[in-house]
């Protein structure tokens, strides 16, 4: 039994409609994985050219034997590796290459340690056991490069490998670093896409089936019903109808609105499609924006010799630079949702941080300049000199603060020294001050004795005078001396007494008017009738700043 008209053209459009869905379906799938890869192949790129920048290529020349896995310079580029894989969670494996012997060996490999269980770490000097598909031509690289197909890694996992040269400063390529990157999102979202895609397929096929085929019938049907009456009218001897004419009008219209249908089902699938395109577009350069900002972010942050921390309002640590996880003895992944009293501090030493931080987060104020005490993760004891401002959300309330400090340990041992010398200085000056008045009290007191003898001729006695006045000199500049230590040491008292200022100041100028003489200055003494006759004062050093004004002058 042969199909009837409405059968085939159902058949026809059907299959005409399921041929362009499932093509744009199949498109869009392929569209989406190719964005997505894309995406994800600019973001390895970026991170493995930075990346490959950070390792110290003359200590990564040295590690040449398993033995020396256990040296300072295997530590210091495994902390790099650490470091960098702590800037991006999607990265499962860091390792670093050399060609030797025509063929790749392990120089540093590292994996967070939440893959270490599954995974093992490859020792120094030992042949991958899986190869990515770039080192397997045994290519040597000159510049950074992505794979273009996904692989699974040696824990059954979809990842994108990328590599980069390790150059030192010269231009030397010492190694290529390998970085795995987590690509099992794209693989989903394939996933998920091809099942989207297939969905689609059969929705539209169920519906455009069983529709064409009832449009079909009723205008198939329906001009062959009115065909019996035709018949029937000619039959009367009613040749005004043409059916003919008739016929192939209504099955024009038909095939013009199948056709009108198909042509805005197709710009609609063609705007899908554009739409689709511009988006992943969209999303592909904005995540390898934010990638690349990031990366910069974390290579500055990392690179400032300060230690920077933040954390939210419950004291929660949220990040930290490499600076920061040095003092503590920690790496940035351990330091992460850790409080104060999770870290190697004291006890009081943690609250005195939480105080602070509370006191900058309620008053929304910074606090600049706070010295803090600080137990280092080596078990030293330390000074910092904190700034700690409040950190605000996209609203404009605190959500936490954002904290810069630096080691301030070496001006506190210098300024503790320079006291300690200053106070042994000033101990120094009193004993030796004391020291020397004792026997030059002696030497003046003798010369007064001398000084009094009646026999002396006046030569001798001129010379005991000259011994008297050098001696009070001398006595002078030696308790000039310990007053200045004694003002260092904030231990100079006044003895404030009734004193008659003229009869002070005449004793002053007899005293220098003999040293002006001496010296053939001319001295003249006029005093003013202005001057108090009683004043307040320390006699004692009130001479002495006079003594000291005029024998400078």
């Amino acid at each position: 039994m042969g199909w009837n008209l409405s059968t085939k053209l159902a058949i026809a459009y059907t299959g005409l409609i399921a041929v362009m869905t499932g093509t744009l379906s199949t498109t869009i799938y392929w569209q989406l994985r190719a964005s997505q890869q894309t995406a994800l192949e600019r973001r390895l790129l970026a991170t493995v050219s930075l990346a490959a920048r950070q390792i110290d290529s003359d200590y990564h020349s040295l590690i040449n034997k398993p033995e020396d896995a256990e040296s300072v310079y295997y530590s210091i580029n495994q902390q790099q590796l650490q470091d960098i894989q702590a800037t991006d969670p999607d990265i499962l494996r860091l390792t670093t290459l050399r060609w030797q012997n025509n063929r790749y060996t392990t120089v540093l490999d590292y994996l967070p340690p939440e893959h270490n269980s599954a995974e093992s770490l490859q020792p120094v000097g030992t042949v991958p056991k899986i190869l990515p598909l770039r080192l397997q031509n045994s290519d040597r690289l000159q510049e950074s490069v992505t794979e273009t197909k996904l692989a699974k890694n040696s824990a059954e996992r979809w990842v994108l490998y990328g590599y980069a040269p390790i150059q030192n400063d010269l231009g030397r390529v010492d190694g290529i670093l390998v970085i795995e990157m987590d690509a099992a999102e794209v693989s989903n979202s394939s996933a998920r896409a091809l099942t989207t895609a297939g969905g689609i397929f059969v929705f539209v096929l169920s519906v455009s089936f069983p529709l064409i085929w009832w449009l079909g019938q009723s205008v198939v049907v329906r001009p062959a019903l009115h065909l019996n009456a035709v018949a029937r009218r000619l039959a009367d001897g009613q040749w005004d109808v043409v059916l003919p004419t008739a016929r192939e009008d209504e099955l024009g219209q038909l095939a013009n609105s199948f056709h009108h249908m198909a042509t805005q089902l197709q710009a609609s699938f063609q705007q899908l499609q554009d739409y689709s395109q511009n988006l992943e577009q969209n999303v592909a350069a904005g995540t390898k924006e934010l990638s690349e900002s990031q990366q910069l972010l974390n290579l500055v942050m990392n690179n400032i010799p300060q230690s920077i921390f933040w954390k939210n309002r419950e004291n929660t640590y949220l990040g930290c630079n490499r600076s920061f996880a040095q003092v503590a003895q920690m790496t940035s992944a351990e330091i992460i949702g850790k409080t104060d009293y999770d870290m190697p501090w004291s006890r009081e030493e943690a609250d005195f941080y939480i105080e602070c931080d509370r006191k900058v987060m309620n008053s929304g104020q910074p606090e600049l300049g706070i010295v803090e005490p600080i137990s280092k993760g080596d078990g030293t004891q330390g000074w910092l000199e904190t700034s700690k401002v409040p950190l605000h959300d996209v609203e404009g309330n605190v959500m936490g603060i954002i904290g810069i400090f630096q080691d301030i340990t070496p001006y506190k041992e210098a300024e503790a020294a320079a006291q300690q010398a200053n106070q042994a200085k000033s101990e120094f000056l009193a004993n030796m001050s004391h020291e020397l008045r004792t026997p030059l009290n002696g030497i003046l007191g003798y010369a007064q004795i001398l000084a009094r003898a009646p026999d002396l001729s006046e030569k001798s006695r001129n010379g005991i005078n000259v011994i008297h006045q050098c001696g009070s000199h001398l006595l002078t500049l030696i308790n000039d001396v310990l007053d200045l230590a004694k003002i260092e040491a904030r231990k100079l008292d006044l003895n404030p007494s009734p004193v008659h200022f003229p009869s002070l100041v005449q004793s002053v100028v007899e005293m220098c008017e003999i040293r002006a003489q001496n010296r053939g200055i001319d001295f003249r003494y006029e005093p003013d009738d202005r001057l108090p006759a009683g004043v307040q004062t320390d006699e004692k050093r009130l001479r002495q700043v006079l003594i000291n004004l005029l024998g400078n002058a």
